[in-house]
């Protein structure tokens, strides 16, 4: 729909599906809609690929990216794990698309304390995503989220997300 909205318009996929599935995603009949794959870590991916389209970087060089060239799909090397104490924290203002998220009309938001996992469990993408590496973020920028959260957003839930394991074990409201 927003293809035939506005043709010129950049469609960008990311997550654990563009990740594990971007060889099967290029050869899908879908590959025409989309234009770039973010595989793995986005965050400087999706930073560089912007700079890119203004002219400041080449698409060419942005690791984990994956991009078309003559209409086919284009998979750049994966990038290295990031390093997350130089994340910086959610921008959790009305820029953001939703405004906030809800959970049975109370609103509530979501802190990330780590990333990866050291098991090797059959089931579970962890290990395609961080390969089997356990990473956590800073307890001050933790904290600081959470301060942000319940200060600034005064939002009293907060929905804590862990890649360690199965997520619906180690997820929790607080």
């Amino acid at each position: 729909m927003i293809k035939t909205l506005l043709p010129d318009a950049k469609i960008v996929i990311a997550g654990y599906h563009a990740t594990l599935m971007h060889e099967e995603i290029a050869e899908s009949p879908e590959a025409d809609l989309i234009d770039f794959m973010i595989r793995g870590e986005g965050e400087d991916a999706c930073r560089r690929l912007v700079n890119a389209l203004a002219g400041k970087d080449r698409i060419e060089d942005i690791p984990s990216l994956s991009y078309k060239n003559n209409g086919q799909f284009v998979h750049n090397p994966m990038g290295e794990l990031l390093d997350l104490s130089g994340l910086k924290r959610p921008i959790r203002d009305k820029r953001r698309l939703t405004w906030g998220y809800h959970i049975m009309n109370s609103r509530i938001e979501v802190v990330e304390t780590s990333r990866g996992c050291t098991r090797t469990c059959s089931f579970c993408s962890m290990k395609h995503m961080y390969g089997q590496t356990f990473r956590i973020f800073p307890i001050e920028r933790v904290l600081a989220d959470i301060d942000e959260i319940y200060y600034q957003r005064r939002t009293r839930r907060i929905f804590v997300v862990e890649d360690k394991g199965a997520a619906a074990f180690h997820t929790k409201i607080i």
